[in-house]
């Protein structure tokens, strides 16, 4: 697999990619990542070497960039200058809310899609209970649930997320409803996390 860098190399790359198992894949994506963020990372070096008065327009640049500045901000170790350990963290931050502000936008509406969603047949036996087609709002209610309920533990997650699963459409629609009036988030059972470190020990 040849070299990604520029524009023209990058699509007859993607011609091929039917044809690319999932190592050659990753190590496409290892190569568009390269091309993508090197000048970004250049900056950074720049940034970092440059006194304050220089500084001050690569740090907005860096801001401007958003979330193309987050991983190459994230790579570098952590600066020892005080100044720009706060500044580096103040653009991570940034990049971040303005990420979470418009995944949450796209999410929120996709609560209002009833649909199902046309998953690809099973490979292999067919399961014997028949499921409940999962819809776009519970697919979007869960990603919510997984990207903004901070005090939940990955035991309580993973119990809630199979509890949701199991519940009637209706029953859906209603703790979907209980998080758009209150902002809550329906909990199953208090004891969750005992209940799953039981089960996994």
């Amino acid at each position: 697999m040849g070299d990604v860098s520029t524009h023209e190399e990058l699509k007859k790359a993607l011609e091929g990619l039917d044809r690319l198992n999932r190592a050659q894949i990753a190590e496409l994506a290892g190569r568009i990542d390269v091309g993508a963020r090197e000048i970004v990372r250049d900056i950074i070096k720049e940034w970092l070497a440059s006194d304050a008065a220089k500084r001050r327009n690569r740090t907005r640049l860096l801001g401007d960039l958003k979330d193309l500045a987050a991983i190459p901000l994230l790579e570098i170790e952590d600066p020892a200058d005080p100044l720009l350990r706060v500044t580096r963290m103040q653009q991570l931050v940034a990049s971040q809310l303005y990420l979470r502000g418009s995944v949450y936008e796209l999410l929120r509406d996709m609560l209002d899609d009833f649909r199902d969603v046309p998953y690809p047949p099973p490979v292999g036996p067919k399961p014997d209970e028949h499921e409940e087609p999962e819809r776009v709002r519970d697919v979007a209610y869960k990603l919510l649930r997984e990207l903004f309920h901070f005090e939940e533990t990955s035991a309580e997650a993973a119990f809630n997320n199979d509890m949701y699963d199991a519940l009637e459409p209706d029953e859906k629609d209603r703790a979907i409803d209980a998080f758009l009036t209150s902002k809550a988030w329906t909990s199953f059972d208090e004891d969750v996390e005992e209940d799953y470190d039981s089960e996994e020990s």
